[in-house]
């Protein structure tokens, strides 16, 4: 009888699960693999997680003890794992820099407060963006001293310095007379945030002044997004390309517009202008447009090339006034 009594008991649970079922079940897992890391890594969880977790873990607990078999039903897994995973797109955004943040403030910021008072015998200057950051020394020793104990530090986490976005630079008022002097070219650049950085001086009174300009890779990358994007619309209005293309040159102008770039913003219009003008020409074999007649389309979609930012230094100024 108690053979019995066994096998009547496991007839209760359910047939072994679907493919798909699994699948769901196994997403649901990592969902909430997930939510421990991420607990773990910031000590925070998304609003989403706090009431999915729980909720999951309730009703597999719920079901196994009632003699149910620990899945939950396809439908049930299905609506936990879609609406987490719509949630984690965003939540992703959100995350992945905040990890990187608090990573870095422990490990480079409060690391090089301490060092910059202890074994520095100049000036420094640091300037750090997510895990892009750019050093500036008075002395070349100070900078020397600084790569080999940045090594050593990095080496603590078992970590280390990318080989090629790594560089010791002379960089500064004083770097083109010096190089001069010992018979070598023009001062080296730096890429930083999407301008290039280089050495140059104010046309009025021949000043130090530091020219960003537009990463011309970035700025051909961009351009092909464009073009793309552009014989997509092919066939659409003009007026709802222009009000798009108009979007797009905005948004490029807002992030670009600093001072000394106006030339790359003169380029990035023109070029613009110029993909516009072959989608429109390709619409038809007998397309009569030429440059004449889009000149009135760029002028009236196009926003003009225009300066946004001020020079670092009178932001610096306006926000800590000496």
């Amino acid at each position: 009888m108690s053979a019995s009594a066994k096998i009547e008991g496991h007839a209760n649970f359910p047939e072994p699960s679907s493919a798909l079922s699994r699948y769901f079940e196994i997403s649901l897992f990592l969902m909430l693999l997930v939510s421990v890391l991420a607990l773990v890594s910031t000590g925070k969880l998304d609003l989403v997680t706090i009431v999915l977790a729980p909720a999951a873990v309730l009703v597999k607990g719920y079901r196994w003890w009632h003699g149910r078999g620990p899945e939950l039903s396809p439908g049930t897994a299905t609506f936990l794992v879609v609406i987490y995973f719509i949630y984690f797109q965003v939540d992703l955004w959100w995350i992945s820099p905040l990890l990187s943040n608090v990573y870095l403030h422990y490990v480079f910021d409060l690391w090089v407060q301490h060092w910059r008072t202890h074994r520095i015998t100049g000036d420094i200057i640091v300037v750090r963006y997510a895990d892009d950051m750019v050093l500036g020394f008075q002395h070349r020793d100070d900078a020397e001293r600084f790569l080999q104990d940045w090594r050593g530090r990095l080496q603590k986490f078992e970590l280390e310095l990318h080989p090629d976005k790594t560089r010791l630079i002379e960089f500064g008022r004083f770097a083109a007379i010096s190089r001069k002097q010992r018979g070598e070219g023009k001062p080296e650049t730096f890429n930083f945030l999407g301008f290039a950085h280089i050495c140059g001086q104010a046309r009025k009174n021949g000043k130090f002044l530091v020219l960003r300009k537009s990463i011309r890779k970035r700025l051909l990358a961009k351009l092909k997004q464009v073009k793309d994007e552009l014989r997509r619309r092919m066939h659409q209005p003009l007026a709802e390309v222009g009000k798009w293309l108009k979007s797009v040159v905005r948004g490029y102008f807002n992030f670009h517009a600093v001072p000394g770039n106006f030339a790359s913003l003169q380029c990035f219009r023109l070029e613009v202008s110029k993909r516009w003008l072959r989608v429109i020409q390709r619409r038809s074999q007998k397309s009569r447009m030429s440059w004449k007649h889009m000149a009135g389309f760029v002028k009236q979609w196009l926003p003009l090339p225009k300066i946004l930012h001020p020079y670092p230094y009178l932001r610096f100024d306006a926000k800590h006034p000496r």
